[in-house]
């Protein structure tokens, strides 16, 4: 593999693909990935210092709004990060919904910076091997079932992964690296489980709230 640069051309007989939901090296290595996706709205709330400090410590995931979804509260060193996510169908609401939740939570007044993602999650079968290049974490299409977040699947992907990459750059044969794909099909197993758990807990939230999905 070469990767060109502005400064110079690096080579590589592994190419890593740690690059996020989006992921240039899977596009580009032609890694087709099936997977269902989740959109989220991420808010930087500019609150007072006073109303960040009030947060410190504390972290807030409701998964009882509606329609189907969670939104998320969260402190940054010196501001608040305020999300919401919901099946595509819900793609074009998702920031009138996280304005709602924002108002709801006492948090819609102050000044904020408003972006919109997807969270991409790999069903079984999906390849994250290919010729020498390997996928991992949210480029994997690995995260968290629940909260969408990427940093510990990143790792728990990671950890089998490494191995693999040293035992195929030594060897100078990376069909070693078929034994990755392997531990990520277990994986993904525990990611559909996570799934399934996900969904009963949502169903359960909007029951009790008496609140139906859309």
């Amino acid at each position: 593999w070469t990767a060109s640069t502005s400064r110079r051309q690096v080579q590589a007989a592994v190419l890593v693909g740690a690059d996020g939901a989006y992921s240039t090296v899977a596009r580009l290595a032609n890694l087709p990935r099936r997977r269902t996706v989740f959109i989220a709205s991420e808010w930087d709330v500019y609150a007072p210092a006073r109303v960040v400090e009030e947060w410190k410590g504390q972290l807030l995931i409701d998964c009882s709004v509606r329609p189907m979804g969670y939104g998320w509260v969260f402190p940054k060193e010196a501001h608040l990060n305020i999300g919401f996510g919901v099946p595509p169908r819900f793609a074009r609401d998702v920031h009138r919904l996280t304005a709602a939740f924002a108002l709801r939570e006492g948090l819609a007044q102050y000044p904020y910076r408003r972006m919109s993602h997807w969270l991409p999650f790999s069903t079984p079968g999906s390849p994250v091997v290919k010729d020498g290049a390997v996928l991992v974490g949210d480029a994997a299409g690995l995260a968290d079932p629940a909260t969408g977040a990427g940093l510990s699947w990143g790792g728990l992907s990671s950890r089998p992964a490494a191995p693999h990459i040293a035992r195929a750059v030594a060897t100078c044969d990376t069909t070693v690296l078929e034994g990755y794909q392997a531990s990520v099909e277990d994986l993904m197993e525990e990611l559909q489980a996570g799934m399934a758990l996900r969904n009963v807990l949502f169903v359960g939230f909007a029951l009790m709230h008496r609140e139906v999905p859309s």
